[in-house]
């Protein structure tokens, strides 16, 4: 009967309309599972960078202590002949507003 073929009719569209969902969920899920390694990598060196993954130590010594000594083990090195002059550079740093070097 045709009551009884529209009832099927309905019941498939139905399914369809899950299965499509369920597909589109699941690439996205697929998406997610490609991209996590990647962006957790980059979180926790942002978060290492910002100095966020472990308490701070008030007894270490500031960036700017820190910098000065590489800066002179740089010399020492560049002045016994193991290191080029161009080397001797240092990436620069800065503090950030809420006090975080980068």
């Amino acid at each position: 009967p045709l009551s009884e073929q529209q009832r099927i009719v309905e019941a498939i569209e139905s399914a369809l309309e899950k299965v499509d969902e369920y597909a589109e969920s699941y690439n996205r899920l697929e998406q997610l599972d490609k991209e996590f390694p990647d962006k957790l990598k980059k979180s926790i060196l942002q978060y290492a960078m910002q100095g966020k993954l472990v308490e701070q130590d008030p007894n270490d010594e500031s960036v700017e202590v820190l910098l000065e000594k590489i800066r002179a083990e740089k010399q020492k090195l560049f002045e016994e002949g193991k290191i080029k002059k161009k080397d001797l550079d240092i990436s620069i740093v800065s503090q950030g507003d809420d006090n975080s070097y980068y």
